[in-house]
């Protein structure tokens, strides 16, 4: 995808660019944002959360230890 902007935001990846997508979205409050593991970042939920009104379901994976073993209970 083109990036207008810094040379910095050029060169960031994934997650470094979920939150400047994101931003061109008029209106996400009450809607489910998804994510792939790459972006279950706390950072990233608390933008969607907080910032945006909005929901997410992000993938967790067992390289995250903390997360799986908070959500396994549930499952």
């Amino acid at each position: 995808m083109p990036v207008e902007g810094s040379d910095e935001l050029k060169q960031t990846n994934e997650i470094g660019m979920f939150i400047p997508v994101i931003d061109t979205l008029a209106d996400i409050a009450d809607k489910t944002i998804t994510g792939d593991a790459l972006l279950t970042q706390r950072k990233l939920a608390h933008y969607l959360v907080e910032d945006r009104q909005a929901h997410y379901v992000f993938t967790a994976k067992d390289n995250q230890p903390t997360v799986a073993q908070d959500i396994s209970p549930g499952l």
